[in-house]
């Protein structure tokens, strides 16, 4: 029976091996997803946990660049 207020929580997902507690703060995003990597890996959520990181990697950088291209004063055309 669901308690009324109460989330349901998924064990499917959310095992002792997935959380890290107790480990300092990552120095860098790049050591932050790495960590959430190797928690996943040890869940056996990653079937390759050095493509993860990776893909992860190249999706942050596109959408800084896509960010930084937004930003950027666009200058009029010529009209003739």
């Amino acid at each position: 029976m669901k308690k009324e207020g109460f989330p349901c929580i998924s064990t499917t997902f959310l095992k002792p091996e997935s959380i890290a507690l107790g480990v300092s703060a990552p120095a860098s995003k790049e050591a932050a997803i790495r960590l959430l990597a190797d928690c996943m890996e040890k869940g056996g959520n990653l079937s390759n946990k050095e493509q993860y990181v990776k893909d992860v990697l190249h999706v942050r950088r596109a959408a800084r660049r896509a960010s930084a291209t937004a930003l950027q004063p666009r200058t009029p055309r010529a009209t003739a």
